[in-house]
């Protein structure tokens, strides 16, 4: 080893003497590790500052480095009688740690340029030209010291003739802390080095082709890129390329590509209109209708319109019999998802004038089928119902004191004793324009259409105070019906005396008369009370039990008569989980009927 260490020296002491700029190597102490791994366990410490760029001045006669450490490391000169150093690899290798590159090769490139005849201003313009950004870079992300060591090889076959002994100098970094060292070898193969490494990284990664091979596959055709079994064809227009091995283009994908799949399976075609399983998908009649609808106030009455379907059609004894008779729950569900409450052929013209054309026509024949087949009593209500939904649609709303918070709007009129539903009005917000473009959606409007059957039957209507008014209750006594209901406390007929409620006591009462009207404040609790407009009672007496006057109880009696049809249709309800809000019109429909 020493004589071999002694030739190289000689070798590059003649280099020294005969170009210029010659190169002198600052002399080290032989006091070194044997192994450069053993070195690069002894000398690493953490990263204190960055080595500046080299700066060659125009003359070539001398070189200043601006950092210490490369002063240290490497010093040119023009001298005659050039420093020969004694160990050239001893001498390289304590300085390279002071060296930090991000790229194997760059170290290899300045390496080269240090040995090579070139001139100091060749070397300059190597060193410090603009650095080209436009090419793509490949991202090396480590996390800790020594779990990615990047290596590439120097090669020195150009001097291989003076027998040296050493015709490649292996460069090895680390990707974390750009710690760097150097090792001569004398070839490529593994069994040159057998020296014993105190710690390896996790991984490895090598550059497997020289800066020649590289370069050749551009200025030669048909040549092997590198040591892999692989390499290019080129087309006749000099242009194209095809590669001998498709491995290497993308050795990291190994996924099958889209192109590569196909979703179609082999088989005979079904005819048009035609489909697998004709046992599901056969023509549905009448009495399967009915049958479906019976199967759903079934559901509604065991409490089950939230349960799992397949539970109900069970046949260990746990489901219901009559169920299975009828049909599969494949039947069931198909015959729901199908079910459809207008002729969907034309509905998109409807739509452009009636918002609520896929429900129209089958709403109307309900609400004229109720009317038709009930007389309600002497007392009807008329309030809102919110039916929960959170599908996709235009007119939800949101109603903070009922249960379901969002859903679809009812109006309705129900009979305050019997809890029957006699009219329906679904509220969609402001109409298209149309035959139904002109319906508003005031409360004096909403309650005139809704008592339109009942007008000149001399029954009285219970509304809350979003619908009383003054200009109601005169209208209404002019179709031949009463009134009696709550109202707003701004409103501007009500006397100042019966709003304050300054001096009264908790159960007092005041009244108020015309011809046909009578009105009542009376004070439930402390500094609160309730206003009655009523165009039933001429007279307001007080009831001797209770000490609330007659306007008071009679209202509290005949107010909830939707609320009440709501709660029962919330109790059994046929509904089922649906994102289409027809689907959920049809559900309430069955409810209010049954």
């Amino acid at each position: 080893m020493k004589m071999e260490e002694k030739q190289f020296n000689e070798e590059i002491a003649k280099i020294n003497e005969t170009y210029t700029p010659r190169i002198n190597l600052k002399t080290f102490n032989n006091t070194l590790p044997s192994t450069p791994f053993e070195l690069f366990n002894a000398k690493r410490r953490k990263i204190t500052q960055e080595n500046e760029p080299f700066d060659f001045n125009q003359s070539g006669s001398n070189f200043s480095p601006t950092d210490r450490m490369s002063a240290d490391m490497i010093n040119f000169t023009s001298s005659s009688d050039p420093k020969i150093g004694s160990d050239l690899y001893k001498d390289v290798l304590p300085q390279t740690q002071l060296v930090y590159y991000d790229d194997p090769n760059e170290l290899v490139t300045r390496l080269n340029l240090l040995v090579s005849s070139q001139s100091v201003e060749s070397i300059a313009n190597e060193l410090h030209r603009p650095v080209r950004k436009i090419f793509p870079r490949r991202s090396v992300v480590t996390r800790f010291i020594d779990e990615l060591w990047q290596a590439d090889l120097m090669d020195m076959q150009s001097n291989s003739k003076k027998k040296y002994g050493f015709k490649f100098i292996l460069v090895v970094i680390d990707a974390y802390t750009k710690y760097a060292f150097v090792e001569p070898l004398k070839n490529k193969s593994e069994d040159d080095n057998d020296d014993d490494i105190d710690y390896e990284p996790e991984f490895i990664e090598q550059d497997d082709f020289s800066s020649d091979s590289e370069q050749s596959l551009f200025d030669e055709n048909n040549l092997p890129a590198g040591d892999d079994d692989y390499f290019f064809y080129v087309g006749k227009d000099g242009e194209t390329l095809w590669i001998s091995n498709s491995d290497a283009l993308n050795t990291t994908r190994r996924r099958t590509r889209a192109k590569n799949i196909v979703k179609i399976f082999p088989g005979p075609k079904a005819e048009k209109g035609e489909e697998s399983r004709q046992r599901d998908f056969k023509s549905t009649s009448r009495n399967e209708i009915m049958a479906l609808i019976g199967v759903l106030f079934l559901l509604a009455i065991k409490k089950g319109n939230r349960a799992d379907i397949v539970e109900h059609w069970q046949s260990d004894g746990t489901g219901l019999v009559i169920l299975r008779a009828n049909f599969s729950y494949r039947r069931f569900l198909f015959l729901l998802r199908s079910l459809r409450l207008d002729d969907v052929t034309d509905r998109k013209d409807r739509e452009k004038t009636d918002k609520l054309a896929a429900v129209r026509e089958f709403q109307s024949d309900f609400v004229k089928n109720c009317q038709n087949s009930y007389s309600v009593g002497e007392f009807v209500t008329i309030d809102e119902m919110l039916v929960a939904f959170r599908g996709r649609c235009g007119f939800i709303q949101y109603m903070s004191q009922k249960p379901a918070k969002y859903g679809l709007k009812y109006y309705a009129l129900c009979d305050s004793k019997t809890f029957y539903t006699y009219s329906l009005e679904l509220y969609c917000g402001k109409q298209l324009v149309g035959p139904y473009g002109n319906n508003s959606n005031k409360p004096t409007d909403i309650v005139k259409r809704l008592v339109e059957p009942i007008k000149n039957s001399n029954r009285n209507l219970t509304t809350d105070n979003y619908y009383t008014s003054y200009p109601l209750a005169e209208y209404l006594l002019q179709v031949g019906l009463t009134l009696l209901g709550t109202m707003k406390r701004n409103k501007r007929e009500i006397p100042p005396e019966f709003i304050s409620e300054k001096n009264r006591q908790v159960g007092s009462s005041l009244s108020g008369f015309q011809n046909d009207m009578s009105l009542t404040s009376y004070v439930t609790k402390k500094k609160k009370c309730v206003i009655i407009l009523s165009t039933m009672h001429d007279t307001v007496d007080i009831d001797p039990d209770t000490h609330k006057p007659e306007t008071i109880l009679d209202y509290n009696s005949t107010k909830g008569g939707v609320d009440s049809v709501d709660q029962m249709c919330s109790t059994y309800s046929t509904s089922r989980k649906t994102r289409r809000w027809t689907m959920t019109v049809l559900f309430r429909i069955l409810d209010c009927n049954g």
